[in-house]
């Protein structure tokens, strides 16, 4: 069981990081750095080297929010165990952020 629990993980982490990574190629954003799961495994976030967050729902593959922190650079994302808020790190500040409307709390 633990086996193939492990494959379907990633497998959904490598489906997660080419649906962010393939819309970032496509758009004027940078290249992404950094990729986190909602707490509810229905959207994938992914931050770029210039400061952008994106969502995208995993069963579409479409984007669903988009901001612009005005940082250098995010360098990690992490999801907090309630699975509402990212932990977003970039390079010189960190940013609390609503997993469900991608908007800054802090």
């Amino acid at each position: 069981m633990k086996g193939a629990l492990l494959v379907i993980l990633l497998i959904s982490s490598s489906l997660a990081w080419n649906i962010a990574h393939t819309y970032s190629q496509n758009t004027t954003g940078g290249n992404v750095v950094a990729v986190a799961y909602s707490g509810d495994s229905s959207t994938v976030v992914e931050g770029n080297e210039n400061g952008v967050l994106r969502s995208f729902s995993l069963s579409t593959g479409e984007l669903t929010h988009e901001l612009s922190l005005n940082a250098s650079g995010i360098k990690s994302i992490k999801t907090n165990p309630a699975g509402n808020t990212y932990a977003v790190c970039a390079t010189d500040k960190i940013f609390l952020v609503n997993s469900s409307s991608l908007t800054i709390l802090n």
